[in-house]
């Protein structure tokens, strides 16, 4: 943190601006103000923990304010707790809130303004500005029937299809004004969203377990497909907070939280079992809810008069699938050989794709 140092920089905006830190994906965003943070505070500086200016509470603070008041929307704890209009580190953060405490559908009127592109049209985009569809597979296992289904959308609509380390498969290449009707065969066959485009539980994935699996001890295919069917959807953290990080800053780390979730030391699992019970409730399949109401349908369109396809959008055919025509860059994969080197550690060797 030279720049902190040296007085080029006195928050996370203007470290932002001298080093490009936390510029591209985001990934590195939460990381980056703790450090920021941290450095601050150690030179003696002023940390603000607003989340931003126009919220003086932190995200932990605006959580418990929604959850005690019932606010439902980001308006109402605005016009309470807030000023301005609002912005794009407060919106979405504040749309995280409502959808995990009260589980609404995220394109309704009063929450849609709050979404990032890939919340909005209920997708992740891709670099050429097509998108990905990923129904939901719990625990990995599909019928034959619905593996067909798959292949016959993915050839009817020209998508490159790819087996994700997930245990599901992504229907790449979707142009915005397709996505309505590849849903509408998916929904039909069965499938509802794997909700991969949310900030939220995915997937829960599984080996065969004891129903094939000559070294099985228990049924863990069911407990995985269990597990997905209750917390499927549900939106349980801060934006790109993943479970091991949270358990390492947690003081007291996996026997305080074993004394608070299994043992009730804080007296408040009635309340936490409320809360998730609410939650699974309002579940929904948010594309087959999307289907049903023609003003949502109506964002589905690359022109607001056209209904056609984007013209700019290009493919070409690599592996026998339709991939962008864009130029690639060089990357070096690590593959693992299935033999082990002394000391248990598996031997790699790289491999430099084509970039052709």
């Amino acid at each position: 943190m030279a720049c902190i140092q040296d007085g080029r920089a006195s928050s996370l905006g203007e470290v932002k601006d001298c080093t490009k830190a936390a510029t591209g994906c985001g990934g590195c965003a939460a990381q980056l103000k703790k450090v920021v943070d941290h450095e601050m505070a150690a030179l003696g500086m002023e940390v603000s923990t607003a989340l931003c200016e126009h919220f003086a509470h932190t995200r932990k603070e605006l959580e418990h304010i929604v959850r005690v008041e019932g606010i439902k929307t980001f308006v109402e704890l605005r016009d309470r707790h807030g000023k301005g209009l609002g912005c794009d580190i407060c919106k979405p953060t504040v749309s995280n809130i409502l959808a995990s405490v009260w589980n609404d559908y995220v394109l309704k009127q009063e929450h849609v303004g709050l979404q990032d592109t890939n919340d909005t049209y209920l997708a992740n985009m891709q670099k050429d500005g097509t998108f990905s569809v990923v129904p939901r597979i719990a625990g990995g296992e599909i019928t034959p029937e619905k593996l067909i289904i798959l292949g016959e959308v993915a050839r009817d609509f020209g998508l490159y299809t790819k087996i994700t380390g997930g245990q599901r498969i992504d229907l790449f290449g979707a142009k915005l004004n397709q996505l309505p009707a590849i849903w509408q065969r998916l929904v039909d066959a069965g499938f509802e969203t794997g909700q991969a485009y949310g900030k939220s539980v995915r997937t829960v994935k599984s080996c065969v377990g004891s129903t094939w699996c000559r070294y099985g001890v228990q049924d863990s295919v069911k407990l995985a497909i269990d597990l997905e069917n209750r917390y499927k959807g549900i939106r349980t953290a801060d934006r790109l907070q993943r479970t091991a990080r949270w358990l390492e800053e947690l003081d007291g780390g996996l026997e305080y939280l074993k004394k608070v979730v299994l043992e009730d030391s804080l007296g408040i699992c009635a309340d936490l079992d409320a809360q998730m019970e609410r939650l699974v409730a309002n579940y929904q399949c948010e594309w087959k809810t999307t289907l049903e109401n023609p003003e949502s349908l109506k964002r589905f369109r690359q022109m607001i008069n056209d209904e056609g396809d984007d013209p700019k959008v290009g493919f070409i055919s690599e592996r026998g699938q339709p991939r962008p025509a864009t130029v690639r860059c060089t990357m070096v994969i690590s593959v693992f050989s299935s033999g082990s080197t002394p000391g248990g550690s598996h031997s790699a060797a790289p491999i430099y794709p084509s970039t052709q």
